[in-house]
């Protein structure tokens, strides 16, 4: 029977990272100088405050949020929980704070920092933009930014009659598009616009005189007072030409899947909070790519001829990337480096070797902070197809011995690259995201191995966390994998809405049927896509990847993921009486994805769809959810640090034993409940290994061994290893 009763929703609010309840009341508004009222930012504020500490040369973690928390707090004692405050007041409160709290020289960078951007906003709401007048000033820098605007709109003037000389238009009309361009370029402060952008805003405003311009492409109608909006909230201290153009073609994408795509019952529950639709505004991407670095390597036969180090095979993997990288959302992924390039290998021996590791790694270190996308795995073992194919070798020459055979010089890379990461320090703590070290169940390295220690040194020593994937070889394919985007599922949002158990698994059951006709929308949205004249993109790619147009599979074989949010909110929201510890949600968590998993294969039945069920750990995502649910989600985005739906946390014995650091009454448990859950998913999840004590590499060679005894069904499992608190 169920208990009748129910939370009182208008006095508390959940978000969906575990946080405790926050009252809702008590929301503070700002207004600003155009007397445009908006809600009180603590991430504005803390942004600005972070800017003026790093100019004054302060650099002291979360100091910024602490000094943002200490003026809110002001402003709230002063004014009561719900005023309105006006924006100047915000500033002179802040530069009071800052000086109370001994951060002289950051007020006083914080307060020249105010006096700019009020300048530059009186400068521009003031001057008359069709005769350029302005008052005069005494300040040289007002002088200097007045001379700086006025050379810019003669510019601007130009390029805009160059654009429009072909229309020839009435001199009246030309005049006008002019006066109104630099409107909208002083109310969004975008003093260097692109061609395209003002290409762009010209034809909106001409549109709107009754004078279409012709264009092989489809337009979108997007109206200055939708410039207006786009562009004031985003904060960038200053737009660039690409900012515009790519805050606007985001806005004009999304606006065609709404118009093209999508159904209005999927953009009412996206809206509301239920689903989050990926690639609303990347309508034009594939999802995400892994590819063998062998079958590039094998397949690339015009570029073979010019492989004769592993130098050489590097600069063909990030040539291949560059080349695809406009095609895809997510990081490419090239795995099994460390076995294509295992047969060159052989000719670097002794300090050859070890310098060229090292600049390799430097190369990656380079490549990771400019292109941040390109992703490397490095594996223990590949599928026998792979390992019983003869090897290639300098200028692709047929080794007639398999790749078998160089399997000690891959494996032994593997950890040559750790121990090149441990020995750089601290000064790259990034470096090892974009590396992932891939270990086949059931596991073949040796707990007492070389890893283990390297790996602990640089977790422990250098603080650096690092990713190992745990999975079958059955699991990994030599075809090359594609995604194709995905829907996420707001359990905390539905709960909020039904918080009992029946009604709450009949609204997942709605949203699940929802978000696989979204995923149907998006498919045949992409299948039409493919096939038509426009469609070119598309075909490229997969010709690239495929090579052989006659083994390109249809794109339903494409996997679209279904991902999962929520969980432990969702849990906590239906069990409001109690608070719940954390084996009562492994057990409850496992119980309610199993119910999921059967819903998601009656929805899938008879339909030509190929879903992943996967829990969601995009950062990004899970703060856009959260929005739905919080006014107030800006004070909590510094604190949210947890980008993952689970985190295991082993706990280990209080008395050490020189060999028996964990107590394995205590690990075993919480291993199974991970594998059991992990059985339920159709991606790896994501497992946090944070000890209360030191790493040790013997330590951790036991607790990988208990690791693969426990899991018995090889259940594929993404372990993330991080510093002892």
């Amino acid at each position: 029977m169920e208990s009748s009763r129910k939370p009182d929703k208008s006095s508390f609010l959940f978000d969906l990272f575990g946080f405790p309840m926050l009252p809702i009341q008590g929301a503070l508004r700002v207004k600003k100088r155009d007397s445009h009222i908006e809600p009180f930012s603590l991430q504005k504020l803390s942004t600005s405050i972070k800017k003026a500490l790093r100019s004054a040369g302060v650099d002291e973690r979360g100091l910024d949020y602490s000094l943002a928390c200490a003026v809110k707090t002001y402003l709230r004692e002063c004014h009561g929980l719900e005023s309105i405050i006006p924006s100047q007041e915000i500033s002179t409160v802040t530069i009071q704070v800052l000086q109370e709290m001994g951060e002289n020289k950051t007020a006083r960078v914080y307060k020249e920092f105010a006096r700019q951007k009020s300048l530059q906003q009186r400068l521009i709401t003031t001057s008359k933009i069709t005769t350029f007048s302005v008052k005069k000033s005494n300040e040289d820098s007002s002088l200097e930014y007045i001379e700086f605007f006025k050379q810019n709109t003669d510019v601007i003037t130009e390029q805009i009659h160059n654009l429009l000389e072909i229309l020839n238009l009435k001199k009246e009309i030309l005049e006008k598009v002019v006066k109104q361009v630099l409107e909208v370029l002083g109310q969004i402060d975008c003093q260097r616009p692109s061609l395209n952008f003002l290409g762009e805003l010209c034809a909106t405003l001409l549109r709107k005189e009754g004078i279409s311009i012709s264009n092989k492409q489809s337009l979108v109608s997007l109206y200055t007072n939708e410039c207006f909006e786009i562009i004031k909230n985003v904060h960038i201290e200053e737009l660039t030409p690409e900012d515009t153009d790519n805050i606007l073609g985001r806005k004009i994408k999304e606006q065609v899947s709404r118009s093209f795509i999508f159904s209005p019952e999927v953009l009412d529950a996206h809206d509301k909070g239920f689903i989050y639709i990926h690639t609303l505004d990347k309508l034009d991407r594939l999802w995400s790519f892994d590819h063998s670095a062998y079958a590039l390597w094998s397949l690339g036969r015009e570029k073979i001829s010019s492989i004769r180090t592993p130098g050489d095979f590097w600069n063909l993997l990030t040539d291949t990337y560059y080349e695809r990288t406009d095609f895809f959302v997510k990081p490419i992924t090239w795995w099994g480096f460390n076995w294509a390039i295992a047969p060159l290998l052989k000719g670097l021996e002794g300090n050859d070797y070890r310098d060229w590791l090292f600049q390799w790694v430097d190369e990656c270190e380079e490549m990771s902070s400019d292109e941040p996308g390109m992703q490397i795995v490095f594996d223990w073992a590949v599928p026998e197809k792979w390992a019983d194919s003869y090897a290639l070798g300098n200028r692709g020459k047929n080794l007639r011995t398999p790749y078998s055979a160089y399997s000690y010089t891959a494996q032994e890379m593997m950890t040559d690259v750790m121990e090149c990461i441990s020995k750089r320090g601290k000064s790259a703590p990034s470096l090892s995201r974009f590396f992932l070290w891939r270990f086949n169940l059931p596991l073949q390295v040796a707990p007492s191995h070389s890893f283990w220690h390297l790996l602990t040194f640089c977790v422990e020593d250098n603080e650096m966390p690092i990713s190992l994937y745990f999975t079958p070889l059955d699991f990994i394919s030599m075809n090359p994998q594609i995604g194709l985007g995905g829907m996420t599922i707001n359990l905390a949002r539905i709960a909020y809405n039904q918080p009992s158990e029946r009604p709450f698994y009949t609204l997942v059951f709605q949203t699940l049927l929802l978000a696989i006709r979204a995923c149907e929308e998006g498919l045949k949205f992409i299948s039409t896509y493919y096939g038509d004249m426009n469609g070119g993109i598309w075909k490229s790619v997969m010709e690239q990847i495929y090579k052989n147009p006659s083994n390109i599979p249809c794109i339903t074989a494409f996997p679209i993921n279904l991902y999962l949010c929520g969980l432990r909110e969702a849990l906590q929201i239906m069990s409001f009486d109690k608070e719940l510890k954390n084996i009562e949600v492994w057990d409850k968590a496992e119980v309610m994805l199993k119910k999921i998993k059967g819903m998601l294969a009656g929805c899938l039945k008879e339909k030509n769809l190929k879903v992943n069920l996967c829990l969601e750990t995009n950062i990004n995502v899970l703060r856009k959810l959260a929005q739905k649910d919080m006014d107030e989600l800006s004070d909590l985005f510094v604190m949210l640090e947890r980008d993952e739906s689970f985190r295991f946390l082993p706990q280990y014995s209080s008395d050490i034993a020189p060999l028996v650091f964990y107590h394995p009454d205590e690990l075993v448990p919480q291993l199974k409940k991970l594998f059991n859950i992990a059985q339920l998913l159709d991606e790896p999840v994501p497992a946090y290994f944070s000890p209360q004590r030191v790493w040790d590499g013997l330590i951790l060679g036991e607790v990988i061994e208990l690791f693969n005894k426990t899991n018995t069904n090889n259940v594929p499992v993404l372990l993330r290893f991080i510093p002892s608190e």
